[in-house]
């Protein structure tokens, strides 16, 4: 067995003088940090590949070995599942191990449940798969792929290039093996890979034809039902998808994973309270799983954002918050996205700094977003930033100056943050400030931009200049939110004394079906019954905005939400497909 640098290096601890001091003060980390170097010595790996092995980065593994930092047992819990040995905490004991045999319920009765193929190579590559000891799977086939002699070699190797996220190469493989001969279970394997990469292509009506009728009694019979659901959400058609998982839950009963699946195509099929059940059976045995993490955090988010429940909109935080501690940038962006929609700036930018900071893949520089065409600092100039600075509002214009000034120290300056701090002057009634922020003066004010002219006509307003602002709007009154600008052009007219004007824009408001329609109505019942308006207006207590809410997401379904994973297009768990002993 290779000894490693950094275990060398850990041991070398041992020849100081401080060494007693340091094992009182951090034994713990380092026996920690002596087990996973170990096992990763014995398993021949670099910290590169068991990182991709357990579904982290490199540089959580190297800070894991480092021996200077506490392990989340969640963490240690997944190195375990993916070396396929138990994971073993003592008390007595000054150490958490890994133990050196299988632990696995599942693989025992998997294997059991499969007699061997005769083909050597395909049995050694079963266990391999069905262990989770994905880097010898991948090698094993390696060696099938220069013989993919037998349908059963190919659907191994459909399954490898399905693990591996090679879509097409994995329903190439699938489609050749179902072109011969194959027993039940395996023919169930090769449907199901073929059906499911169809679904990752974009391509749901083909994978629907695809997959076909499982196998009452293969092992994978509910995943198939479960891969005909996503097709269905892909497609638009919740009644279906939710049919399709009664069928999936039926077969697998005691499957806490086909309650996941549930509690997903529940969520988008808009049935919240059934998708809360379902996670919460999932979490009930996972509780620490990141996925379920997510997906709980997700729901309760979506739910939050369109009920106005901050206090769901916390427990997603919370839940996030657990979810990126060992760095996945998924993660880190839904946290982000829910500090900000809480209005907590503070939060959501440091975040979205660390956001900023992921750096993928050591050797593609690639992470999940990336690779779906999704910049880190795109998503947080485009959504992240308005969103936290439109949760805090324009009733506290020192609280979103001061938001602005960490955006623009964290992220740089751009337009839009110019934008925000003139505006929460404009609200100050500070109109030189406004103009200073714009890069205006009073005689540019007619040229600028249609957005810029509100926010100079915002300054008027808060300082009752009331004629000064109903000149501007009247001029930009084409690119007006509506209701919310065109009730401010209504009230400026009307307090500058052009009835007509205003009573012209509440008509046009008034043709609407919502409550703006409803109050431009009474007001101009008003207007026509008084003969006159005081031009001593006082400032309305309801509270208008300047600028409509931008997030588009506002009356979004749950996939169209910030708060559908971004890194794939189906449940991401039962894209990893353990079941290799049934191949034989």
């Amino acid at each position: 067995m290779r000894t490693s640098k950094a275990l060398e290096r850990l041991r070398a601890i041992e020849a100081s003088e401080e060494f007693e001091n340091i094992q009182r003060e951090q034994l713990p980390y380092r026996t920690t940090a002596l087990a996973v170097v170990t096992l990763r010595a014995e398993l021949h790996l670099t910290q590169q590949q068991l990182a991709a092995m357990v579904g982290t980065t490199q540089s959580v593994i190297a800070r894991l070995e480092s021996g200077r930092h506490p392990a989340e047992l969640t963490l240690l819990n997944r190195i375990a599942e993916a070396a396929g040995k138990p994971l073993q905490v003592e008390f007595g004991r000054t150490d958490i191990r890994i133990a050196e045999h299988e632990p696995e319920r599942m693989v025992a009765e998997t294997r059991a449940a499969y007699p061997t193929s005769g083909d050597e190579l395909l049995d050694a590559f079963n266990d391999a798969n069905t262990s989770r000891n994905w880097t010898r799977a991948r090698r094993l086939a390696a060696h099938m792929e220069q013989e993919p002699l037998t349908p059963r070699r190919r659907v191994a190797l459909a399954l490898t290039a399905a693990n591996r996220h090679d879509h097409e190469a994995a329903a190439s493989w699938a489609e050749a093996a179902l072109g011969g001969e194959l027993p039940p279970a395996s023919r169930d394997v090769a449907i199901l890979i073929r059906g499911r990469s169809l679904l990752h292509r974009g391509n749901p009506r083909l994978a629907l034809r695809a997959l076909s009728e499982p196998d009452s009694g293969s092992h994978v019979a509910w995943l198939i039902r479960a891969a005909m659901a996503d097709a269905h959400v892909e497609l638009g058609n919740g009644a279906r998808a939710m049919a399709e998982v009664q069928r999936a839950l039926a077969m697998a009963p005691d499957v806490s994973e086909a309650h996941y699946h549930a509690a997903r195509t529940a969520w988008h099929a808009d049935r919240i309270w059934d998708a809360l059940s379902h996670i919460a059976i999932y979490r009930a045995a996972a509780p620490d799983n990141r996925d379920g993490l997510m997906l709980h955090g997700s729901i309760l988010g979506y739910f939050g954002s369109h009920h106005d429940d901050q206090d769901a909109l916390r427990t997603a935080l919370t839940l996030f918050d657990r979810a990126r501690a060992d760095g996945d940038c998924e993660a880190i962006r839904l946290y982000a996205v829910t500090a900000a929609r809480l209005g907590d700036w503070r939060k959501a930018f440091s975040a979205g700094a660390k956001l900023l900071r992921h750096r993928g893949d050591e050797q593609t520089g690639e992470c999940q977003h990336t690779r779906m065409g999704q910049g880190h600092r795109e998503y947080v100039n485009n959504h992240l930033v308005p969103d936290a600075l439109q949760a805090l509002g324009e009733a506290d214009p020192p609280a979103l100056e001061a938001a602005v000034d960490e955006a623009v120290k964290r992220f740089g300056q751009s337009p839009y943050l110019a934008s925000q701090r003139a505006l929460a002057r404009a609200v100050a009634a500070d109109l030189r400030g406004t103009l200073s922020a714009l890069g205006l003066d009073r005689g540019a004010i007619a040229s600028a931009s249609a957005s810029d002219q509100v926010i100079v006509a915002a300054a008027m307003y808060s300082r009752r200049d009331y004629a000064g602002a109903y000149e501007i709007l009247r001029r930009v009154e084409a690119d007006l939110t509506r209701p919310s600008g065109l009730l401010r052009l209504a009230e400026c007219a009307a307090a500058a004394g052009e009835f007509e004007e205003a009573q012209r824009v509440l008509i046009v408001l008034g043709e609407d079906d919502d409550d703006a329609a409803h109050v431009s109505r009474v007001a101009l019942s008003v207007m026509r019954l008084r003969d006159a308006v005081s031009r001593a207006a006082q400032q309305p207590d309801v509270d208008l905005r300047w600028f409509a809410l931008t997030g588009s997401s506002e009356h979004a379904t749950p996939r169209e939400s910030p708060w559908e994973g971004e890194h794939h297009r189906t449940t991401p768990m039962l894209d990893i497909l353990p079941w290799g002993s049934g191949l034989n």
